[in-house]
C-alpha cells in the first residue's frame, strides 16, 4: 500500500454521528450548524457544533483500522494515526481514558461507548485493517465526537489531543465569526491548509516522538 493510503487521520464517509435533532448522519454529510454528539470533561453527553473538515477526500483510498468491541458490540473504522479514547481496565471514569493512536489500541483494552442507555466502557475484542474509498475528518468546537457510538478525538498524527485542541482554537474562532457574520461554506478537497501548516510547524518545534510514524501525506 502507498504511504498516502496510510497517512492522516480520518473516518470513512459512511461513519455515522448523532445530531441534536435525534437523526443519525453520515460524517460525509455534515453541514455548518449541525450539532454533533460528544462527551464533556465531566462525562456528560452533550452536542458540539461542527466547524469544518480538517481533511476531506471523497475519492482517496485509505487504510482504516477496524476496532470491534463487545458488551456492548460496536465497531469503529478510523485511520491508524487518528486518536481514540482508550483505557487499560474497566472503568466508568472518563478521566482514566486517554487519547491514543488507533494503531496502538490492543485487544483487551476498553473504548468509551455512548448509547441510548448511557455511556460505559466496552472491551476491544477484534482489530483488523480495511481499505476503503473516502476519508473525512470533522472538527467540532469541543475537539471530540462520538462516531458509531464510540468517543474519538477530532485530531490525528500528533500524540497530544490537548495540544492539538489548543492549536486549532484560532481556526474554530474564525469559523465561529464566519457563522455569526455570514459567509458561504465551500469544502476544499484534501487536507485543510491550517492542518498542514500546524503539522509543519509541529515538525519544526516538537520532538519526533510526538508524531505517529505514518504522519500525514505531504504535498
Amino acid at each position: 500500500h502507498s504511504m498516502a493510503a496510510k497517512t492522516g487521520g480520518c473516518f470513512p464517509g459512511n461513519a455515522s454521528v448523532l445530531v441534536e435533532d435525534g437523526r443519525r448522519k453520515r460524517v460525509s454529510d455534515l453541514q455548518p450548524g449541525d450539532r454533533v454528539q460528544t462527551v464533556d470533561h465531566g462525562g456528560n453527553v452533550i452536542f458540539s457544533s461542527f466547524v469544518t473538515f480538517l481533511d476531506r477526500d471523497p475519492r482517496a483510498m485509505k487504510i482504516f483500522q477496524l476496532l470491534e468491541t463487545q458488551d456492548p458490540p460496536h465497531s469503529l473504522l478510523l485511520t491508524p494515526a487518528h486518536l481514540v479514547y482508550v483505557a487499560d481496565n474497566f472503568t466508568l471514569d472518563l478521566g482514566k481514558f486517554r487519547p491514543t493512536f488507533a494503531s496502538n489500541v490492543q485487544v483487551g483494552q476498553y473504548l468509551y461507548v455512548v448509547g441510548h442507555s448511557g455511556h460505559r466502557p466496552a472491551m476491544v475484542i477484534g482489530i483488523s485493517m480495511r481499505e476503503l474509498e473516502g476519508a473525512y475528518a470533522p472538527l467540532t468546537q469541543h475537539g471530540t465526537l462520538v462516531v458509531n457510538g464510540i468517543l474519538a478525538s477530532c485530531f490525528a498524527a500528533i500524540d497530544g489531543h490537548r495540544l492539538a485542541h489548543l492549536a486549532f482554537a484560532p481556526l474554530r474562532l474564525c469559523y465561529q465569526l464566519t457563522s455569526i457574520f455570514g459567509g458561504g461554506t465551500s469544502w476544499q478537497e484534501g487536507m485543510h491548509w491550517y492542518s498542514r501548516l500546524l503539522y509543519r510547524l509541529g515538525r519544526l518545534f516538537l520532538s519526533a516522538e510526538y508524531f505517529h510514524p505514518w504522519g500525514v501525506a505531504q504535498g
